[in-house]
């Protein structure tokens, strides 16, 4: 449910200010789930 709400928020952003800033804030949120994945030890691909 999580996908869709987040595909919700990148097409108004989209569709409000174009798509360098939903570029960047996937980049973004890309950056801080690696962060958080790293600092609980996880490996990726496992759980």
């Amino acid at each position: 449910m999580a996908g869709v709400n987040l595909t919700w928020v990148f097409i108004v952003i989209w569709a409000l200010y174009g798509l360098i800033p939903v570029l960047a804030l996937a980049a973004l949120l890309n950056h801080a789930i690696s962060r958080l994945r790293d600092r609980s030890g996880t490996q990726p691909g496992r759980m």
